[in-house]
């Protein structure tokens, strides 16, 4: 029995009759293109989520940098509510019973109790004067701590929103190329339908 004469590939002949293969290559093209377009959509979709949860992060930062600055706040009202009594204690004493004694006897008195009661009060107002004056050194301090913790959430969420903007900037580039990209191939594959189908996979990397 005969078998038949096998053909080199690499022969060229001239084509007589329509081919069936630019149809095959064509489906084959869609195909592929469609898987990628899948495969950019679920990179979207994990873009997306990524987004969702780092706006989460920033607003839970938010959340947390408005209650420290309202601590600061009432803790700022809280110090000029004491300074206000304590203003008002003065002017209570210089009101009292004391002012309306006479002033002869007022100068008697102030004459005995001058050589025992100098000493005293002055202690009691260097005492007075020594812890005011180390509350004005720790109130500024705290609140200078608290609002470098201010700063440093308020620092965090520029970062984090700056690189943010980044990823959606290179995405949205990404996407455009990748459309006009599934255009021209589609144009070409309309007048060539021979056309290299690894394009897609060389984008694949952009992200």
């Amino acid at each position: 029995m005969n078998e038949p004469q096998k053909q080199n590939p690499f022969t060229f002949r001239e084509r007589t009759s329509p081919n069936p293969q630019p149809q095959a290559l064509g489906t084959t093209f869609e195909a592929q293109v469609q898987d990628n377009m899948a495969a950019h959509t679920e990179r979207m979709d994990r873009f997306e989520n990524a987004i969702f949860k780092q706006r989460d992060e920033i607003n839970n930062m938010m959340t947390e940098m408005f209650g420290l600055l309202k601590e600061l706040t009432a803790r700022e009202e809280e110090n000029n509510d004491d300074d206000n009594a304590m203003s008002d204690n003065g002017i209570e004493k210089a009101d009292g019973p004391d002012v309306e004694m006479p002033l002869k006897e007022s100068e008697k008195e102030n004459e005995a109790e001058n050589g025992t009661k100098n000493e005293p009060i002055k202690n009691a107002k260097k005492e007075l004067t020594q812890a005011e004056e180390e509350e004005a050194v720790e109130a500024p301090n705290s609140q200078h701590v608290g609002f470098l913790a201010l700063g440093w959430h308020l620092e965090e969420i520029h970062v984090t929103w700056a690189n943010l903007e980044k990823k959606w900037t290179r995405l949205r580039l990404y996407t455009i190329y990748l459309e006009e990209l599934c255009i021209q191939s589609m144009e070409t594959a309309s007048q060539a339908p021979i056309v290299d189908v690894r394009i897609f996979t060389v984008t694949a990397s952009w992200i």
